[in-house]
């Protein structure tokens, strides 16, 4: 208590009856609601008694709310509840296993209704076609007003830049350049050279609310990761990566059966259904 000032504070007030939130009892600085014991902050105490009531195998890293209530049932400090919110958000085992439940914050923004024709468009890509003449997706450009619709053929692999020069050549050179063009999330759409281009007099960039290149695409299972700075070992994975394997526990036997697994735009692959040594056939895999 001697090394935090206001323990030290409340120590005095409350021998010399000065306030009726807290009162000593053996020693300890109680406050008043529910006889919750005054822990001081020093040697991080506080972040002990949040880790026992949340990390712990009985506590089992559960929510906020019931963290905290098991928290504010006997113990108290000065904002106890930031503190508790804080250490969350910088458990590891939480941020790797717990999915957000949240729900999105708003509804989607409609978007603006053309006034003339060629003045807002949308663009995607049809893609996954069979090769021919070095294409194998399709650019699609549709005017908002009229429906009318422009099929450019593409590389598979299309850039952005190739995507911005197909856009000239068959959409701006007949119709000019749109001051609305409506995008998904596609990073094509997304690209250095791209965003430059409609960096042009009378033109603009939107993409539909749909589009968050924070978690979209190859990102789509990602999310932030928040640094205990107090203490960067909370940090520090002890998990063995999932694909490294330092050992195996069975041994092939014999391959019962094989199948081939044809799924559109991604290469073919052969599934084993494996006997193992010593395991019965009833446990193959």
């Amino acid at each position: 208590m001697e090394h935090d000032p206001l323990a030290r504070q409340l120590f005095k007030l409350a021998e010399s009856g000065q306030t009726q939130r807290f009162w000593l009892e053996d020693g300890l600085l109680l406050y008043t609601k529910g006889q919750r014991v005054y822990v001081h902050k020093w040697n991080n105490l506080r972040k002990t008694i949040i880790r026992e009531c949340h990390d712990t195998p009985w506590a089992g890293h559960s929510g906020q709310r019931w963290t905290y209530a098991l928290v504010e049932a006997s113990y108290y400090w000065p904002q106890m509840k930031d503190k508790v919110k804080a250490y969350m958000k910088t458990c590891l085992v939480c941020q790797q296993d717990k999915v957000k439940n949240q729900l999105p914050a708003r509804l989607l923004d409609p978007l603006p209704i053309p006034a003339h024709p060629w003045e807002s468009v949308s663009m995607d890509f049809i893609t996954c076609l069979p090769r021919s003449d070095g294409c194998g997706s399709i650019m699609v450009v549709v005017d908002r007003v009229s429906k009318y619709a422009t099929f450019v053929a593409s590389p598979a692999d299309c850039t952005a830049e190739e995507t911005a020069q197909l856009f000239l050549k068959n959409v701006v050179k007949y119709w000019g350049l749109p001051k609305v063009i409506v995008s998904d999330r596609d990073p094509r759409f997304t690209g250095k050279f791209w965003t430059e281009l409609f960096k042009l007099p009378g033109s603009e960039l939107h993409f539909s609310t749909s589009f968050h290149p924070q978690t979209d695409g190859r990102n789509g299972l990602l999310k932030p990761h928040y640094d205990d700075k107090e203490d960067p070992s909370r940090g520090e994975s002890h998990r063995a990566p999932t694909a490294v394997v330092k050992s195996y526990d069975k041994e092939v036997e014999y391959v019962l059966s094989n199948r081939l697994e044809r799924r559109r735009g991604v290469p073919p692959t052969r599934h084993y259904l494996v006997k193992w040594k010593g395991l019965p056939e009833r446990e193959a895999t």
